[in-house]
């Protein structure tokens, strides 16, 4: 905690405005008037009112299935009931989960760079819960990390993924990168072989490969990067989301409908790959 204090007051801070302040004290307010306003006046609860509430009660979970709420449906009542199952059973699977199901350009050829930090000391700086778009080093202002930044200069910078490497002439490479690539690509500079554990391949290497993701929260996602289309399938509803990131870096244009094809087999691949992940760790 003595470490993380000052980011943890920072983080802290920022969100203490008038907007988030009003936020929190309404609700209590409220809470507090209501009961002081009402407690002389007898409340009756007409039938008719409780039927129409027990029917949008009822209608509540079919309606979240067709509509995107954005997670504004939920309590915590409901999210803890909505965790509480599997949300995916498992089931075996060995399939090439990482490569695409459609034709993808081959990447940047950076197989010289293999053994070339041979003999090097490796240091690892993982940043939790960090956009990217908020970083100097991917165009963020102001820079809150100027020292990343400054190593970024003279880097290899994956512009879709959080890893820098070390070299003396600065590339930018955009390409798909997973964070199971860290171990694969460290080994492949310093001239080792990667062990038969890792799931993820060497960036050093052309071939493009897919990025899939997931979150467990009170929403369920499933994803993958390909190239150019992020795609995203959320577990409870069964509603799939497709964005073109390189014309639509904001992701404000859902082409899903534009594309059944590609989200189908999207929407398959993400699904057999959880099922299996989910099998892997059940038989360790």
């Amino acid at each position: 905690m003595r470490a993380a204090r000052g980011p943890l007051a920072d983080a802290v801070l920022h969100y203490v405005t008038a907007t988030s302040l009003i936020a929190l004290a309404a609700p209590v307010m409220v809470a507090v008037a209501l009961p002081v306003a009402l407690w002389r006046r007898s409340l009756s609860t007409r039938p008719w009112v409780v039927a129409a509430a027990a029917a949008i009660v009822v209608a509540g979970p079919f309606a979240a299935a067709r509509v995107d709420t954005r997670g504004l449906h939920r309590n915590a009542v409901g999210a803890l009931i909505a965790t509480s199952p599997p949300r995916m059973d498992p089931a075996a699977g060995a399939a090439d989960w990482r490569a695409s199901p459609f034709a993808q350009p081959q990447g940047e050829n950076l197989s010289a760079l293999r053994g070339t930090m041979k003999g090097r000391n490796v240091i690892l700086v993982v940043l939790e819960s960090t956009g990217a778009r908020h970083l100097g080093a991917y165009g963020g202002t102001p820079d809150p990390t100027p020292n990343l930044t400054a190593l970024a200069r003279r880097s290899i910078v994956f512009e879709r993924a959080y890893v820098i490497a070390i070299n003396d002439k600065p590339r930018r490479i955009q390409r798909v990168a997973s964070a199971i690539d860290t171990a694969p690509t460290i080994l492949d500079l310093v001239g080792l072989p990667a062990e038969a554990l890792h799931q993820g391949t060497s960036l050093l290497r052309p071939e493009p490969r897919m990025a899939l993701f997931f979150t467990d929260y009170s929403i369920g996602w499933l994803g993958l990067a390909d190239g150019c289309w992020k795609y995203l399938f959320e577990m409870d509803s069964g509603r799939s989301h497709l964005f073109d990131v390189c014309a639509d870096p904001g992701e404000s244009r859902d082409r899903a409908g534009e594309f059944p094809d590609r989200v189908t087999s999207y929407r398959t691949r993400v699904r057999e790959w959880a099922a299996a992940q989910k099998d892997a760790i059940r038989r360790r």
